[in-house]
């Protein structure tokens, strides 16, 4: 799962994973950079290569959330005092903002922002060859899902939305709409369990995660 570093955004707590059920990675505005082994330091991609090629993961999930002070300062610029890294790194996510409107109302825009850098995360996923070809060999799926932080609701990013927002970016990967997935998950929100310590409440825990991606 690649998500956010927000304090307010926490995977396992959203998912009620238990220790070793997600692998996560986690950045300012769980943003993915493209394919690049130029031999310098680059910590989302090796945490993907170590899962994919070591780990196996059959699924990858992009976690975006509403109210990413990220995604704010894609749209209004720098954050004051955080310039040196977080303006280059925020760099990955340009393109998203050359096809958006005539700016609209304030909130209605970060939404359109905060999906079309899901978009291009799943986009530049697929420019990793080795994610490429698992997802082409039916091996591993890329999803994305969207965190109301002020409802506690999440939704997954169906393949009508991922579609359009590829193809407003331009095929970003020069991928076709094909390599999205056919269908979302069955489940909209992870379901959660009483918090007991039983048996009967560690496997129900361990099933819950994997159901909400199968």
């Amino acid at each position: 799962m690649i998500a956010c570093s927000d304090a307010r955004i926490d995977p396992q707590t959203i998912f009620d994973a238990a220790p070793g059920d997600l692998f996560v990675i986690r950045n300012v505005a769980g943003l993915v950079p493209p394919y690049a082994p130029d031999g310098g330091c680059h910590g989302t991609s090796a945490a993907l290569e170590y899962a994919v090629k070591i780990l196996k993961v059959r699924r990858i999930v992009v976690l975006g959330h509403a109210k990413c002070d990220g995604v704010h300062a894609l749209i209004h610029g720098p954050l004051r005092n955080a310039r040196d890294f977080l303006d280059p790194w925020m760099d990955i996510a340009e393109p998203v903002m050359w096809p958006m409107p005539e700016p609209d109302s304030g909130e209605a825009l970060e939404m359109a922002v905060e999906d079309a850098v899901l978009a291009l995360s799943l986009s530049n996923l697929r420019t990793f060859p080795w994610i490429r070809d698992g997802e082409t060999a039916g091996h591993l799926a890329l999803t994305a899902w969207r965190f109301d932080i002020s409802t506690c609701r999440g939704v997954w990013l169906d393949r009508g939305e991922l579609e359009n927002l590829l193809a407003l970016q331009g095929g970003a990967a020069g991928h076709s709409s094909t390599s999205i997935p056919t269908q979302p998950p069955r489940y909209e929100e992870p379901r959660r369990y009483a918090r007991d310590h039983d048996d009967q409440y560690k496997r129900k825990k361990r099933d819950s995660i994997f159901d909400i991606f199968d």
